[in-house]
């Protein structure tokens, strides 16, 4: 049994997280886009992409894109990454945060953060993940020495489908 499967996602390997990354909470932001009258475009790489050693080369803004591209019901386009996240909170590195402020300066960037044990989700920008990163403290990834902000589940506005 692996850690996805014991449910520590946090805890698994490169390879373990692209085997299962996200596919629950992509499927849920899809039905959050569906139901909200959202038009969306895959983005991001897919799940079904298996990396070569040369996408270790590519910038880390192209190599984190984010998922989707929306389009906003008012008009303009806006992208969206969606995360997954436990009991444990939600953990972002801080290249992912860094590669997302290199898309917003093409277009809004917005979360939509699932929460797998609860089966809820919080919908939310840039920004805001920014003001719930203040205070806490920087933490490094044991299997790669990424840092990495652990954001707590309290901080978030959980919404039920």
């Amino acid at each position: 049994m692996n850690n996805y499967e014991i449910g520590n996602f946090s805890d698994c390997s490169t390879r373990e997280r692209m085997q299962y990354s996200g596919k629950d909470a992509e499927q849920q932001a899809e039905r959050f886009f569906s139901t909200s009258g959202m038009k969306y475009q895959r983005n991001g790489w897919d799940n079904n992409y298996q990396p070569d050693a040369g996408i270790l080369k590519l910038s880390n803004t192209l190599r984190q894109k984010p998922d989707y591209l929306t389009k906003q019901l008012g008009g303009g386009y806006q992208f969206i990454e969606v995360k997954g996240c436990g009991h444990a909170g939600l953990k972002i590195k801080l290249s992912s945060i860094d590669a997302m402020g290199e898309w917003k300066k093409k277009a809004p960037v917005l979360l939509f953060i699932w929460h797998g044990s609860n089966k809820q989700f919080a919908f939310i920008t840039l920004g805001k993940l920014q003001e719930l990163t203040h205070g806490l403290p920087v933490k490094r990834f044991e299997n790669d020495g990424k840092e990495y902000f652990q954001i707590p589940c309290d901080r978030f506005n959980w919404q039920t489908p």
